[in-house]
């Protein structure tokens, strides 16, 4: 098992990122997948727009996948932890699974209780090991996401068939939407 680390920074300048992000978190995922679809587009969108949002999120937002341990080891170094509805199966709903499940952390989970725009509450880390322990056995993926990385957020929990980075990679070849874990 890689071991990976919560970095943070609680900077006004990454603060101010995060709250507008979380502020206008749906509007800017139908943004990204606005923006996905167009790299359909012969020449313009297959090598010139594809290329622009993979530099964008390898660089300043992303996400890789990971298997439950390493994101349990994860919440054991959280400080705060918010938990959330999934805004990808609130915008694009396609199956039944629990929605209240995903995780901010740290410097995301206290901009998130404050400016998130879907219900949200803050949770022990034990409560957070119970979400995403259920979320796996209920077939769920979980995603360790960063905001201009190496600092973390947020880890979702989302399924196959909602997860908006899982299409945005599949079907539309951005890589830095989801890595591989």
């Amino acid at each position: 098992m890689a071991h990976l680390s919560l970095l943070d920074d609680a900077s006004v300048q990454r603060k101010s990122l995060l709250k507008l992000y979380f502020s206008n978190i749906l509007d800017l995922l139908e943004f990204y997948y606005f923006l996905s679809r167009l790299t359909r587009i012969p020449i313009l969108g297959s090598v010139f727009l594809k290329g622009i949002i993979n530099f964008y999120g390898f660089n300043y937002h992303t996400g890789m996948a990971l298997p439950l341990g390493e994101i349990v080891e994860l919440l054991d170094q959280a400080n705060y932890i918010t938990v959330s509805h999934c805004a990808c199966r609130t915008l694009y709903p396609r199956c039944s699974r629990p929605l209240m499940t995903c995780l901010y952390i740290n410097t995301g989970a206290q901009i998130y209780l404050d400016k998130g725009i879907l219900p949200k509450q803050m949770i022990n880390k034990d409560d957070a090991k119970a979400i995403v322990t259920e979320s796996v056995k209920s077939g769920m993926l979980l995603a360790f996401e960063w905001c201009l990385p190496p600092y973390s957020y947020a880890i979702c929990s989302c399924c196959p068939c909602c997860c908006l980075p899982r299409k945005l990679r599949f079907e539309y070849g951005i890589e830095a939407a989801l890595q591989a874990g």
